[in-house]
């Protein structure tokens, strides 16, 4: 599992908007990407199963857990997409030129406002990789990040891609609870956090069946 630095070098760029912003260690840019990469595939999240990996019951699955989860976080929106990354493509490049090239954020969330998490799996290298937007940075650390990517890590190495992905779902989900159940100690207030589970309601499943396809 890898958390997705904004360049290929790992350093931190200029903010994205600027189409000639580039790192000044490693020279990566957008416009250098975009060149490379041309124009963006057509994405509908939150799950983008670009690279087929998922039967039709593991994608309407993780349609639920993402919904659930986004409804339950409501600042927070998710994106999953499995890709095969071509042969010396980088991946970190290629997952910052996604999140900010394909869509996934609207024009009015931009710096602080974003609060996107991208989920990207190469089954290529059997490796989950993940971004998140600056609004979210102050909440979860690198570090926190990479222990939800690696939940699933087993079941990635075994081509168990779905299952791979909703146990990162429910390491999400957790790690958000904590978040919130912090945040709300330290206002005084003690709401109750439920999580996801894979028991699906029938009519929301339905719906969820009835999106997905």
């Amino acid at each position: 599992a890898s958390t997705s630095a904004p360049s290929s070098c790992g350093a931190s760029p200029r903010r994205p908007g600027n189409r000639d912003a580039a790192c000044a260690q490693c020279g990566f840019s957008m416009e250098q990407a975009d060149r490379v990469f041309g124009g963006p595939p057509a994405l509908h999240p939150p799950v983008c199963d670009l690279a087929k990996l998922l039967s039709g019951g593991e994608k309407q699955r993780l349609m639920l857990a993402a919904r659930r989860f986004e409804a339950k976080f409501p600042q927070v929106r998710l994106a999953i997409i499995t890709k095969a990354v071509p042969q010396g493509v980088p991946m970190r490049g290629l997952v910052f030129w996604l999140f900010n090239r394909a869509g996934l954020c609207s024009s009015m969330e931009k710096g602080g406002d974003c609060h996107l998490v991208l989920l990207f799996l190469d089954p290529t290298a059997r490796v989950l990789s993940g971004m998140i937007g600056y609004g979210l940075e102050p909440f979860l650390a690198r570090a926190e990040l990479e222990q939800c990517l690696a939940t699933g890590q087993a079941d990635f190495t075994a081509s168990k891609w779905g299952e791979g992905l909703a146990k990162t779902l429910r390491g999400l989900d957790e790690r958000f609870t904590s978040i919130c159940t912090g945040n709300e100690r330290t206002f005084g207030l003690a709401p109750e956090w439920t999580l996801i589970t894979d028991d699906i309601p029938p009519a929301e499943a339905e719906h969820a069946q009835a999106a997905a396809f």
